[in-house]
């Protein structure tokens, strides 16, 4: 057994070798870290701020070993531990156990083609544009360059759904802005 990328065959509990794909023989195996960062290369980050809080989004153009085209998962289960491959989303959020965020993954039909997460961070001491309810923070969901949150997907309109966080009741709510083909969640 050897990691694919760096040949070594040394392994410990917080870089084992994985079989992370449907590649067989002597391609078969990663390390965990050699794996990580690899993806981190394909990886982009971007971060949009407006009045209400900022919004930090997570793209990795593929998402799939390059040999097999098998996806890979966002974590590994091996010798009883969980490894997550996407670990630099965690460090966005809150250390604050109190402090609001949504995170959100846009699913494509080619499920190996690309992954795209998006953590959506309210600033409770920000102003609101609301005049008539202060306390709601409002972040735009869509194809269009002006949205905080970007779905690049045709059949999404520029401006397709609204992302609110009522800071007086802690709650997160999505609003469809009259979208011609509904908006979708799959929410866990």
């Amino acid at each position: 057994m050897q990691c694919k990328v760096c040949w070594s065959n040394e392994q410990s509990n917080e870089n084992p070798l994985l079989n992370s794909c449907e590649c067989d023989g002597s391609v078969r195996f990663i390390h965990f870290e050699c794996l990580k960062h690899w993806l981190a290369q394909k990886m982009t980050r971007k971060e949009s701020n407006n009045d209400q809080g900022k919004v930090v989004s997570f793209t990795w153009k593929s998402f799939e070993c390059e040999l097999c085209k098998h996806a890979y998962p966002y974590a590994f289960r091996a010798r009883g531990r969980d490894y997550r491959l996407i670990d630099v989303v965690d460090k966005e959020l809150p250390t604050n156990s109190e402090a609001p965020f949504l995170l959100l993954e846009s699913l494509t039909f080619e499920k190996n083609s690309s992954r795209n997460v998006h953590v959506v961070l309210p600033e409770l001491a920000a102003p609101s544009n609301c005049e008539s309810n202060p306390d709601l923070h409002v972040f735009k969901m869509g194809r269009g360059h002006d949205t905080e949150v970007r779905v690049s997907d045709i059949s999404v309109s520029r401006c397709h759904t609204l992302v609110k966080f009522n800071s007086s009741t802690g709650h997160f709510q999505l609003e469809d802005n009259l979208s011609k083909f509904g908006t979708l969640i799959l929410s866990k």
